[in-house]
């Protein structure tokens, strides 16, 4: 191994391919917002670096922990259906005053 292969970055890669024709229409953008939400526990836990690569727009994405706004209700019943146990989490959050909605705007297109 030459010297200069030492300089790559530690960690996995991982390359998904073939795409299904569905998930080739969303951008590195949207994987990126999908995966900080459904991934937002385990990324925190922990602590791996994701990115996206987006090669058709030439962009990269890191893939942050998303952030919910308000105060953490704790305590919450548990909520079980025939399929198991679920784990909830809500945030009480004052309303805004537009009338709008206090979610995080996600982009269109």
């Amino acid at each position: 191994m030459s010297r200069g292969a030492c300089s790559l970055r530690p960690g996995t890669e991982l390359k998904i391919s073939p795409l299904l024709d569905g998930i080739r229409s969303l951008s590195g953008e949207k994987i990126q917002w999908y995966l900080a939400s459904e991934l937002r526990d385990r990324i925190r836990a922990t602590q791996v670096r994701v990115t996206v690569v987006d090669k058709l727009a030439r962009k990269q994405y890191e893939v942050e922990p998303r952030q919910f706004e308000g105060r953490l209700l704790h305590q919450l019943p548990a909520v079980r259906s025939p399929f198991g146990e679920a784990y909830a989490e809500l945030y009480l959050t004052e309303p805004v005053e537009n009338g709008g909605s206090s979610l995080p705007e996600v982009a269109r297109g």
